[in-house]
């Protein structure tokens, strides 16, 4: 039985490689989720929600990945992480999901590590960024107490944030916010259900810095290294457009 694409257990045995089928799937998938983001979304103004509530989880092991993370990427990429996991947080109490707030926080801190110059490129079976993020990230969970059971999770999370659309009933919520969270940060997707002032707070206590031309640089750089991955299949279909015309200065 086919794997789903994007999946932790499709990452593996595919080395994160798309076949021709994979490759038609997700421009399918694609542009169904363009055409939604570009409608006008006009239900109700949304409410401002106490950020207060959203906390960054105390423990040990969230230490430790943090400071692990915060050496390897930039300020840019390193806030953009914080910044999914509010908006991946706002999202679900808008939608009333649960999820464990450790393993999220843990997956949008260590999402985007395998972009990290110490680490891109450097793991010769993987053949797209998403798992040598979860390789890299290896190093500090199991390290530091993280179980099997989450790590799973979180890797999970990790590869399958790429795809078009992560379903919360079929892959968990964890994984489905990651997803939302970061879609939001990159291109603005539900960027307005999210109230004008927590949109701001957060925009300025982790500031974007130059993430626009962050992410196009590191987009043409994994379709360098990994011309058959899901980024290099995104930068030949106008995702920089996505990204340059996303709600955001920089």
């Amino acid at each position: 039985m086919p794997q789903s694409m994007g999946s932790l257990v499709w990452s593996r045995q595919t080395q994160g490689k798309m076949c021709f089928f994979d490759q038609v799937n997700y421009v399918k998938a694609s542009i169904k989720v363009q055409l939604k983001l570009f409608m006008p979304f006009q239900a109700h103004q949304p409410k401002d929600l106490d950020l207060d509530t959203i906390v960054i989880p105390d423990t040990p092991l969230v230490k430790e990945t943090q400071a692990f993370v915060a050496e390897k990427l930039t300020d840019a990429f390193f806030n953009h992480s914080i910044r999914a996991y509010f908006w991946g947080s706002m999202l679900k109490m808008g939608d009333r999901r649960e999820f464990d707030a450790e393993t999220f926080y843990l997956s949008c801190l260590l999402h985007d590590l395998g972009i990290a110059d110490q680490v891109h490129g450097h793991y010769a079976d993987a053949n797209c960024f998403t798992l040598e993020s979860i390789q890299a990230g290896q190093q500090v969970l199991s390290k530091h107490g993280c179980s099997l059971q989450q790590q799973t999770v979180i890797d999970e999370a990790i590869t399958l944030h790429l795809n078009p659309v992560v379903e919360g009933e079929k892959f968990g919520w964890v994984a489905h916010y990651l997803n939302a969270g970061t879609a939001c940060d990159i291109v603005g997707a539900r960027f307005k259900q999210i109230s004008r002032n927590n949109r701001k707070s957060v925009l300025q206590k982790y500031p974007r810095m130059d993430l626009k031309h962050d992410v196009i640089r590191v987009m043409r750089r994994e379709a360098e290294l990994h011309p058959c991955s899901r980024m290099a299949l995104m930068k030949r279909f106008g995702f920089f457009n996505l990204v340059k015309n996303a709600p955001f200065d920089s």
